[in-house]
């Protein structure tokens, strides 16, 4: 096999703002989301505790393996520029992202993820992965759901 993911999967919960989002620098108008964004820790995930369980099919009727992840991730609120942390406050909260990966037997991976985020916080800006391809993969194509637009304004 040839290495495709470099890096590995990570969570993300942060998109650019837009302007209707609110701006970091102007702290006029706090009733936007950015803020509640920035106090929630959605821009400054951490990482730790991996936990796995594999399952390797037992008969062509199964998958030729099934791997569940789960990862203990921490929201940690603030921002790493300091006049728009002074601005923001919140507490620290953890839950759990799950990632699930399925080989079926026709050579497909499928791929979801999971997470048990706790109720009390704001909508989220994103809910999404990102990861690194490795080199050779420059050039891709993804293909949405289509035929029409996948996010609807």
């Amino acid at each position: 096999g040839r290495e495709v993911i470099k890096d590995g999967i990570k969570l993300n919960l942060w998109r650019a703002p837009t302007d209707n989002d609110g701006i970091k620098q102007w702290k006029g108008d706090t009733s936007r989301p950015i803020w509640e964004w920035l106090a929630a820790g959605y821009d400054n995930l951490s990482f730790a505790g991996v936990t796995s369980r594999f399952t390797k099919g037992e008969t062509i009727s199964h998958p030729v393996f099934y791997l569940e992840l789960i990862t203990k991730v921490t929201l940690n609120p603030g921002h790493k520029y300091k006049a728009v942390s002074r601005a923001v406050s919140g507490e620290k909260k953890e839950f759990e992202w799950r990632q699930h990966l399925k080989l079926g037997r026709n050579g497909k991976l499928l791929y979801s993820m999971s997470t048990n985020l706790p109720a009390s916080l704001p909508d989220m800006p994103r809910f999404g992965v990102c990861f690194r391809l490795a080199k050779g993969y420059e050039n891709i194509e993804y293909v949405g759901n289509g035929p029409n637009e996948n996010y609807s304004d």
